[in-house]
């Protein structure tokens, strides 16, 4: 049986809602050989029993792949590979800041204006 728990952090979190409860639970299941428990979370507080893989830095080539399959509307960009490298070539990030770009219809001069201007109103930063 394979088990995957997406984004745990949520039931994980030391400090959430039961989170004693739900971490002996998740450790439990993690001890059954018949079990594959999958998780993924922001948080290193997994079960002892638990393998945490490496998971190697995108290359420049791979992230840059990720923008532009979202949001290609110039072509490719050194202001585009600034900002990549700027987001450490984390895929998630890199991918929202895409879809923000592409939703706003923005050029990369206007997604880099944007990024560099500071916001009081956080409900419209990137």
């Amino acid at each position: 049986m394979i088990l995957f728990l997406d984004n745990a952090e949520s039931v994980l979190d030391p400090q959430g809602t039961d989170a004693r409860e739900i971490y002996d639970i998740v450790e439990e299941l993690s001890r059954f050989e018949t079990i594959c428990l999958c998780i993924t979370s922001r948080i290193s507080n997994v079960p002892r029993h638990c393998e945490r893989p490496t998971i190697p830095t995108l290359s420049m080539d791979s992230a840059c792949d990720i923008f532009y399959g979202i949001c290609n509307n110039s072509g490719r960009s050194n202001l585009i590979n600034d900002l990549v490298r700027r987001l450490d070539l984390h895929a998630l990030s890199i991918t929202l800041l895409a879809t923000v770009a592409f939703h706003n219809m923005w050029d990369y001069s206007r997604l880099v204006r944007e990024w560099n201007t500071p916001h009081a109103d956080t409900s419209d930063r990137l």
